[in-house]
């Protein structure tokens, strides 16, 4: 991605052993992918962006998460409140058995 690599910073890929594949929405899975990973490039620098990828069983369903981790200046505790516990709408959420877990900070 151009945006990673502007800042001079370097993409490590971790995927799970036999992660295998997803039965989801592909555009809409790689747009959400796509958007952790610029958000985490625009405030990172000279550093490492981290995607991880892996299986988890959650209530008897099988889920793929997807975390972005990064060093950038991260989010104060008030933003996160006003963004991570909001209630999800019809057009934000997606309607497959995907979760994107974002590390922020």
């Amino acid at each position: 991605m151009k945006e990673i690599s502007k800042k001079h910073n370097t993409l490590s890929v971790q995927l799970a052993e036999g992660l295998g594949c997803i039965h989801a929405d592909a555009t809409k899975t790689r747009q959400v992918v796509v958007n952790l990973l610029s958000n985490a490039a625009k405030f990172t620098e000279k550093d490492q962006i981290t995607l991880t990828a892996w299986r988890e069983m959650v209530d008897g369903v099988d889920w793929v998460n997807f975390r972005v981790a990064d060093t950038g200046t991260g989010m104060s505790p008030e933003q996160m409140e006003r963004i991570l516990f909001r209630p999800l709408n019809r057009q934000t959420a997606i309607s497959s058995a995907i979760m994107v877990v974002q590390d922020l900070g």
